[in-house]
């Protein structure tokens, strides 16, 4: 029998990363990425990807592009086995999953590659209003 997740992460290893803008940031330590997510003066989008997956290949473009686009909020990558710790408390279950910080406060997350619905909630975050939930 194939063991698939030993396949994966095997060839995830000698693959490119799926992002290659330089807007947007690949996390590559666990540190690095609690600090960025936790930072209250920041507003956060991550991409949970992996590189065998063809969803999260179908959607790096447009995500790049977002981050063009948004240059007020941080675009991170986390590939899901380079840091499955991560991937793991943030409880991602699919590829590609996107989660939304603002003030290092989670505030959701949307699954799959659909342009418009990722668009929408990157909206919808920069215009929350952060009082709703500090009081």
């Amino acid at each position: 029998m194939l063991n698939l997740a030993r396949v994966c992460t095997a060839s995830a290893a000698r693959q490119t990363p799926l992002i290659r803008s330089y807007a947007v940031k690949v996390m590559e330590e666990v540190d690095a990425y609690k600090a960025v997510v936790g930072a209250d003066d920041k507003v956060v989008v991550v991409d949970f990807a992996a590189s065998w997956c063809g969803p999260c290949k179908r959607i790096a473009p447009v995500y790049e592009a977002l981050s063009d686009e948004h240059t007020d909020i941080e675009f991170l990558q986390v590939d899901v086995d380079t840091l499955p710790e991560v991937a793991g408390s943030e409880g991602v279950e699919s590829v590609p999953t996107f989660v939304f910080y603002k003030h290092g406060t989670r505030l959701g997350q949307v699954a799959g590659a659909d342009k418009d619905t990722l668009t929408q909630a990157i909206t919808k975050l920069k215009d929350f209003d952060m009082s709703q939930i500090e009081q």
